[in-house]
């Protein structure tokens, strides 16, 4: 069985901690990020739900990636089923993140 988010990019985007079973709505969802390169803050997150109306636009300073010291993983409760799409992307570089989430 495959992990429930797909991830491409510069940054992988990990559900936190891993599961390889589906969330289903009202479950808490935990995301991570793991830039390849030095990573250059700030960042830009978005979440879009599966209508495709955003439901979070927000700026990180430091990445949770689920190392000592940083900080504590990203997280929502999903109120549909379906797909959501998550973006974190560097607002001064050219590194981005691109995730799929199932959820039910």
């Amino acid at each position: 069985m495959s992990s429930p988010i797909d991830s491409t990019g510069e940054i992988e985007i990990i559900n936190y901690p891993t599961r390889l079973h589906k969330y289903s709505v009202g479950d808490r969802v935990q995301l991570i990020f793991r830039p390849i390169d030095e990573p250059n803050p700030p960042y830009q997150l978005k979440i879009s739900s599966p209508s495709g109306s955003s439901i979070v636009d927000t700026i990180i300073r430091a990445l949770p990636t689920g190392e000592p010291q940083s900080p504590p993983p990203f997280e929502f409760v999903p109120s549909a089923g379906g797909i959501y799409n998550v973006e974190i992307r560097e607002m001064r570089g050219r590194a981005k993140g691109i995730g799929k989430l199932k959820i039910g």
